[in-house]
C-alpha cells in the first residue's frame, strides 16, 4: 500500500481512507478497468 500511495502522490492514510482494505482497492481498480473496456 505504501508503494501505491507514493505512486499516486497521496499519503498512506488517505489511501486507506478511500480503500480500507486491499480487497477494496482491487475491487475499485477492477470496476474501473471493466468500465473502461465496456466503453470501448
Amino acid at each position: 500500500m505504501e508503494d501505491i500511495a507514493r505512486a499516486a502522490g497521496v499519503a498512506v492514510g488517505t489511501l486507506y481512507r478511500h480503500f480500507p482494505t486491499k480487497a477494496d482497492l482491487v475491487a475499485a481498480t477492477l470496476e474501473q478497468h471493466i468500465a473502461s473496456i465496456a466503453e470501448q
